[in-house]
């Protein structure tokens, strides 16, 4: 395993744990804010952002860090292409079949390496990369369903007689 790919894998998970533990004190405040706009938006191109910067590393991580010209390659290229293309779409419209299909992209990262039989560093990379394109996908489409909820429960309200 290359030092180079050592040390992306252990920033990300720094990084990672860094973005857990100050979530975990921000996040009711996060999600009372989701609640009270009524608009994934804000949350939803947070997540198109990050998908579309770890897109682009994957299509880029084959020269950056030297992967074979093999399989291992070919997948990081394919897979980024996919994540990026999705990402850029949510830009320009906001649906679910991207955020299902980043998940489903992330996911085939997490187990491809198994399946193509990759061995060393690239197998880590790839599955560290997949674990948070999954992670963001499902934030996103989390969001979706959030104001979904919201929209319908402020819809039935102001359907109800109020009293005087």
């Amino acid at each position: 395993m290359s030092m180079s790919v050592l040390v992306t894998i252990f920033v990300s998970l720094v990084i990672g744990m860094v973005l857990g533990i100050a979530l975990e004190g921000w996040w009711p405040q996060i999600q009372r804010r989701v609640e009270l706009l009524n608009d994934y938006r804000i949350g939803a191109v947070i997540c198109d952002s990050v998908n579309l910067i770890l897109g682009v590393m994957l299509i880029l991580s084959p020269w950056v860090y030297e992967f074979d010209t093999s399989v291992h390659s070919q997948n990081a290229l394919a897979t980024g292409i996919v994540v990026t293309s999705l990402s850029l779409a949510s830009f320009v419209g906001f649906a679910a079949w991207e955020e299902w299909g980043n998940l489903m992209a992330g996911l085939w990262l997490v187990v491809s390496p198994w399946i193509l039989n990759f061995n060393g560093s690239t197998k880590w990379y790839q599955v560290a990369i997949g674990v948070a394109i999954a992670a963001l996908a499902k934030n996103e489409l989390w969001f979706r369903s959030a104001a979904k909820r919201n929209s319908s429960e402020k819809s039935v309200a102001s359907l109800t007689p109020q009293k005087q």
